[in-house]
């Protein structure tokens, strides 16, 4: 019997440069942008099929608590992350989040 087919990583490049996205979180959230872009990226490499349904209390929370920070800054910074680009505009607006550079 064949191993089923992974849906996770255990390891994403972090590039040493940064691009404009990253530039506007890092000065309208400061270091705390900064990590919890990077802590977000972790989770969706390590959540099956690399998507986060925000919507579910219980992956909303886990979100929460993996990047330390609170619901209002989070879907701040993920409405910013949205609006910049870095994660699907359209899922986002239904709760979900993805992010197609990361896959």
């Amino acid at each position: 019997m064949a191993r089923p087919k992974k849906q996770t990583v255990d390891y994403y490049p972090h590039s040493s440069t940064q691009g404009k996205a990253m530039f506007i979180i890092k000065s309208k959230y400061g270091n705390e942008g900064y990590a919890f872009f990077h802590q977000l990226c972790e989770v969706l490499c390590h959540t099956d099929g690399h998507v986060i349904d925000y919507g579910n209390p219980s992956d909303k929370e886990y979100l929460l608590a993996y990047c330390g920070v609170s619901e209002q800054s989070a879907t701040e910074m993920l409405n910013t992350l949205s609006t910049l680009g870095k994660i699907d505009a359209d899922l986002w607006i239904n709760g979900y989040i993805w992010y197609q550079n990361l896959v």
